[in-house]
């Protein structure tokens, strides 16, 4: 994946995390409604995606956007529905 020049909220630090309503906790809960809650909000705000810590508490996600990418800003590869794991 290449991406240039994102137009990201980053919830890396638990302090940013805490800002939005989200702790860490949150984020490897079972239920993503709270951190559901916060994408639909950035995007709502004109974001192109979030980072954020991933719920495995190893490295970090990014969540984009795909209909707010300029052209060439990001290269998709695939994209598949993400479904809850039972």
């Amino acid at each position: 994946m290449t991406a240039t020049e994102l137009d990201l909220i980053d919830l890396t630090e638990e302090d940013d995390l805490n800002s939005v309503g989200l702790a860490v906790s949150d984020v490897a809960a079972d239920d993503w409604a709270s951190c559901q809650r916060v994408g639909e909000v950035i995007h709502f705000l004109g974001y192109q995606g979030l980072r954020a810590p991933s719920a495995t508490g190893l490295g970090t996600v990014f969540g984009v956007f795909e209909t707010r990418l300029r052209h060439r800003q990001l290269r998709v590869v695939e994209t598949r529905p993400i479904t809850a794991f039972v």
